[in-house]
């Protein structure tokens, strides 16, 4: 039986929301946190489940920010379905793998065009540690970055006609 669900998250969308959603969740990390991290992610602000093991994941730039962090089980669906009705212009891309093997997960919250919905409900394949890397077969993941590309070129143009977004 699966202790934990290991969760990475991507977010895309303009600065300013990604500011918000940080200035809202993420905070300077307790002294009894995971020695590697200088933050946490508090998700039962808004009724999530507890969280442990936060870290960011991969420099921030403007309109993309990365972290992972661990849950008891199970991927905390409801909470990223409540985070995207809060943050409507903000893109989640999720990802989990139980450390059993179990399932794990991958899609979007606030799916962009060509994206895939969130589901956690997939088997993991037999070669994902030693070989695949990725979640999705090689059709999907090639699939997916295309829709990345296509989603950082559409954050780009909007910066370059409006502006820089605001830190505020």
């Amino acid at each position: 039986m699966c202790d934990e669900m290991w969760n990475s998250v991507e977010i895309y969308g303009p600065q300013s929301g990604i500011d918000r959603f940080k200035r809202r969740f993420i905070f300077p990390a307790p002294a009894n946190n995971w020695a590697g991290s200088t933050h946490a992610i508090e998700l039962c602000r808004i009724g999530g489940d507890d969280t442990w093991n936060f870290r960011e994941t991969f420099p921030a730039e403007p309109g993309y920010y990365s972290f992972a962090f661990d849950t008891l089980a199970i991927f905390p669906t409801g909470t990223f379905e409540d985070l995207a009705k809060l943050f409507p212009t903000l893109a989640f891309d999720c990802e989990c793998i139980a450390d059993d093997d179990r399932s794990m997960g991958y899609g979007w919250f606030n799916t962009p065009p060509g994206g895939e919905d969130f589901r956690d409900d997939y088997d993991v394949p037999a070669d994902y540690w030693t070989v695949r890397g990725y979640k999705r077969s090689p059709a999907g993941q090639r699939r997916h970055e295309m829709v990345v590309a296509a989603l950082r070129q559409r954050l780009r143009e909007t910066d370059s006609i409006n502006g820089p977004q605001s830190n505020a």
